[in-house]
């Protein structure tokens, strides 16, 4: 588009050349807007508005035919130590009529009316459609089309379509919509039907395909989802998860938020009739303070606190204890089963006297527990592990004690990948990318240096030690009362 020249040496009232005086331009229509001003012809590159006069005081700018107020002035804009102003300075082969039309007064014509209509309009590069003095505009751009203002919306009055199948997206990766608001029963239909998203009354329904939350691979059961990461914000929500085939009953697992912070699973029935908790999850802060697992009844059969762990609902029998915590292993407390078969032993043999007699060194003792499950008004009987290590160290269990650990915070990092949108050449692709989860905790850690001590008394290795002693000495007073 060929543009029209203003130029002029700028002087003051007394003829000086003014180098570096300022020159504003603005347009003589309403409001008086800056007027887009260009350095070439052509209408190419830019040109600031104001702009200076080079050190001659030579003023030079292009701009589309029309009328203009130019301001000339040095110093600041808002007290200048020089001003003039021309009013109207027409610009173009005819002055202000070449290019463009005004009406004679505001809103006073229009283009065409509804019996005579124009048959097309055409609009240069960067041309404006304004209303109303910027309420609403409609400004293009290469390749685009900028809406601005209307403040309360576009409405349209007929469905918006792209102009081929699967021919535009709505927004991109680097621009999106803030919300999406649908009607009652809307519906999202991906593919024709391929699957859809089907809203009704407080329910919204997925059909023709699997829903996948997170970045888990789909599974393999028809009509099911996977997740890894599912928010339910209402504390009374629940999440339901239910099975495609199966026994009538017991085919649905509810997942729900209970009360005092409690979350709970259930098992369901066809009806959503529940048969009890399966699982409790308590929490306290930011911590889970108790988890609970529940057998038939809601009969609850093992608790997990943060320092102990109990078997509510476990039976009685009267065989002997077959299980040993050891304290010595890491992380501690690692639970076994003891047992007392030969098949677990090798090199049987009697047990020697010197050994056995080393029980009678052993000194019992009378005390009150430190510990806090223990009743503090009691006193109990038995033995120093300390004391029982220096007689024999393998009547003693071994293990650390509280004073060996460290706490430390442990941050875990995973990365996993995420299948995230983006905008290639205006059309928008998925794409997986690398994503990362961090995930803190606080783990107790054995001290560098530290030593096994002696925790606990086998009293039961004691009790064979005191057989034998017993058993030799049933012996002797056997022999002696046959000599009487």
């Amino acid at each position: 588009m060929v543009m029209a020249i203003w130029q002029a040496t700028i002087v003051d009232g007394a003829g000086n050349v003014l180098p570096g005086a300022h020159i504003e331009v603005r347009t003589e229509a309403a409001g008086g807007a800056l007027a887009p001003l260009k350095p070439n012809r052509d209408g190419s590159g830019t040109l600031g508005n104001p702009f200076d006069a080079d050190a001659e005081g030579f003023a030079q700018f292009f701009a589309s035919a029309g009328f203009y107020k130019i301001r000339v002035y040095t110093g600041a804009s808002g007290a200048p130590t020089f001003e003039r102003i021309w009013r109207y300075v027409p610009l173009g082969l005819a002055a202000g009529s070449d290019n463009t039309n005004y009406p004679i007064t505001d809103d006073g014509a229009p283009l065409g009316s509804g019996s005579l209509r124009w048959s097309d309009l055409f609009l240069a590069l960067g041309g404006i459609i304004n209303w109303d003095n910027g309420d609403v505009t409609i400004t293009h751009s290469s390749d685009g089309l900028a809406f601005a203002g209307a403040a309360n919306g576009y409405t349209f009055s007929a469905a918006i379509k792209p102009a081929a199948n699967d021919g535009g997206a709505l927004g991109s990766s680097a621009l999106k919509w803030s919300d999406l608001f649908l009607a009652s029963g809307a519906v999202i239909d991906f593919n024709s039907g391929d699957v859809t998203i089907t809203h009704s009354s407080n329910e919204i329904a997925v059909a023709g395909g699997r829903l996948r939350l997170g970045s888990v691979a789909a599974d393999t059961f028809g009509g099911t989802f996977q997740t890894d990461a599912l928010e339910i914000c209402n504390t009374s929500a629940s999440f339901l998860l239910k099975a495609t085939s199966g026994a009538a009953n017991n085919r649905m697992m509810d997942i729900a938020h209970g009360p005092s912070n409690i979350f709970e699973g259930r098992f369901l029935d066809d009806t959503f009739s529940t048969g009890g908790s399966i699982f409790q999850v308590t929490r306290s802060g930011n911590s889970i303070s108790q988890i609970s697992l529940f057998g038939g009844a809601a009969v609850e059969q093992f608790r997990l606190t943060a320092s102990h762990a109990y078997f509510p609902a476990v039976g009685t029998t009267a065989s002997a204890a077959n299980a040993f915590l050891n304290s010595g292993s890491s992380p501690v407390n690692e639970l076994l089963r003891s047992t007392s078969s030969l098949a677990y032993k090798r090199d049987v043999e009697p047990l020697q006297e010197e050994y056995a007699n080393k029980v009678l060194d052993l000194q019992p003792i009378w005390y009150r527990s430190k510990a806090s499950n223990d009743n503090p008004d009691w006193s109990w009987y038995g033995l120093g592990a300390e004391d029982v290590a220096k007689v024999d160290p393998r009547l003693v269990q071994w293990g650390y004690q509280d004073d060996d650990f460290d706490l430390v915070e442990t941050v875990r990092v995973e990365t996993i990948e995420r299948e995230v949108e983006m905008d290639v050449d205006g059309k928008t692709v998925v794409e997986t990318v690398p994503h990362e989860i961090k995930t803190v905790s606080q783990e107790r850690v054995l001290k560098e240096g530290a030593q096994l001590k002696p925790d606990g008394v086998m009293y039961d290795r004691v009790a064979v030690l005191l057989l034998d002693v017993v058993k030799r000495q049933g012996k002797r007073i056997a022999a002696l009362e046959a000599r009487l």
